[in-house]
C-alpha cells in the first residue's frame, strides 16, 4: 500500500494509493485529518477532485476503490459519476472482503517462513494470527 499525503493550510491526510494493475484511490481513507477531526462533505469533495485531477494528469486514470460499508459511499459514487472523464473504472470492497485479503497476506508470509509482527506481537502460525486480527477487528468496530 502506498500513500499520497494531502495538506490543505493547516491540515493533512494520508490517501491510500496503489499501483496494483493501475492506479487505485482508496476513497474510505478520505475521513478524517490527521488531527483525527471529521472532513466535512465540502472538504471530501475538494479532497477527492483535487487528488483525482492530480493522478490523472501525473501518472494515469485511477481506478476509483469504494468501500461498501463506508458511510460516505453514495457521495464518492456521486463524486465518480461527476467526474467519469478522468477515472478508469470503479471497484467495491467491504471491510470483510479487506480482512481476508490482509489475512491471506500475512499467511503468505508465514508460509514463506519470514518473521511477522503485527502491533508487536509476534505471529508464529495461523492460530496466533487469527487471534491478532480478530482482537484488531473487535477495536476497529469499536
Amino acid at each position: 500500500m502506498e500513500g499520497i499525503i494531502y495538506r490543505l493550510l493547516d491540515k493533512s491526510l494520508e490517501i491510500w494509493f496503489t499501483w496494483v494493475e493501475g492506479s487505485r484511490i482508496y476513497t474510505e481513507t478520505i475521513a478524517k485529518w490527521d488531527d483525527n477531526s471529521v472532513l466535512t462533505n465540502e472538504e471530501k469533495k475538494k479532497v477527492f477532485t483535487d487528488v483525482l485531477d492530480y493522478v490523472a494528469k501525473k501518472r494515469e486514470k485511477p481506478i476509483i476503490v469504494i468501500n461498501s460499508d463506508d458511510p460516505s459511499k453514495e457521495l464518492w459514487e456521486q463524486l465518480c459519476s461527476e467526474n467519469q472523464s478522468l477515472i478508469r473504472d470503479l471497484e467495491y470492497t467491504s471491510n470483510e472482503k479487506q480482512y481476508q485479503n490482509q489475512r491471506e497476506m500475512y499467511l503468505d508470509i508465514l508460509k514463506a517462513g519470514k518473521g511477522l509482527v503485527i502491533h508487536g506481537t509476534e505471529i508464529r502460525n495461523e492460530k496466533e494470527l487469527d487471534t491478532v486480527l480478530d482482537k484488531l477487528r473487535e477495536s476497529n468496530a469499536s
